[in-house]
């Protein structure tokens, strides 16, 4: 039987990028690899910066107190779909809060889906849509 990359008729990409570099890998392995840490803290503050600024910005258009979890799948659904739960534990949308984006998913409970994948094209949603508009997306 044949590997994988055999019957995809990768054999291209296997002789001229991914065995060449299994010497590197072997390398990197045995031996480790150096790491300026004054240039990888460097890149964490401003990393960090960005991620500071990002939750300002969605907070303030989502019309957030400072105090909300965004680690919440519950607090998620509410700020990007403006979904949240009624009394009776059914999925409703409200109209004064959140973003108010329409579910790509929903869970096999009836909840909007939060999953990666339905974030990825929620952002590309967004970054289409502040394109058409001659916004710059960062």
């Amino acid at each position: 039987m044949s590997p994988l990359w055999m019957t995809k008729k990768l054999e291209k990409l296997y002789d001229k990028l991914i065995a060449p570099l299994t010497i590197a890998f072997r390398d990197m392995e045995f031996e480790g690899l150096l790491i300026d840490e004054n240039k990888m803290n460097e890149l964490d503050q401003q990393l960090q910066e960005k991620i500071k600024l990002a939750d300002i910005a969605l907070r303030a258009a989502a019309g957030l107190e400072e105090d909300a979890n965004l680690n919440s799948t519950n607090q998620l659904v509410k700020i990007i779909y403006s979904f949240e739960k009624n009394d009776d534990g059914e999925w409703i949308q409200v109209e004064d809060f959140g973003l108010g984006l329409y579910p790509f998913e929903f869970t096999k409970k009836g909840a909007p889906s939060t999953n990666e994948e339905t974030l990825t094209k929620v952002k590309a949603m967004v970054e289409e849509e502040f394109t058409a508009r001659g916004l710059k997306v960062e």
